[in-house]
């Protein structure tokens, strides 16, 4: 099998493009079938997830379970890499789902619990709520 073709850093727009019916849509159609093929190889950065949790149910009007099932089949696709691995952020996309709190506060809750730090935070009782250690600052 040759190797995937290389892409570079997926921008939000291609998996939005993706869903809709546009000029651009066939085309980013056939490189997420290509992802997810392993065929073609591209980086994702949590930020492009974080938008794709903002923007998906706005523009697209999906439910926040659709989103996380779509935000989880694209990090389990063989092309997409991830810096440091996919399993911090999926276990975002599920905190996330699963308590309806921001996007961001999965990202830090599921990071913390992978690194065995504690969150430090103003919002302790969010972070309580996402599963994550939490402390709020101290003043000196």
């Amino acid at each position: 099998m040759s190797s995937p073709r290389e892409v570079g850093w997926l921008d939000t727009n291609v998996f939005v493009h993706a869903q809709t019916r546009d000029a651009s849509s066939a085309a980013c159609r056939a490189l997420l079938r290509a992802l997810d093929h392993g065929e073609a190889a591209g980086w994702l950065d949590p930020v492009v997830l974080h938008e794709l949790s903002y923007v998906l149910p706005r523009v697209l009007r999906w439910d926040r379970e659709t989103v996380a099932q779509y935000l989880s089949a694209v990090l389990l696709a063989p092309g997409v890499r991830v810096e440091g691995g996919n399993d911090v952020l999926l276990d975002a996309v599920v905190r996330w789902a699963r308590t309806g709190a921001a996007f961001a506060d999965a990202v830090l809750a599921a990071r913390a619990a992978a690194t065995d730090q504690p969150v430090c935070t103003v919002n302790v009782t969010d972070m309580a709520r996402l599963g994550a250690r939490a402390h709020a600052p101290e003043s000196s």
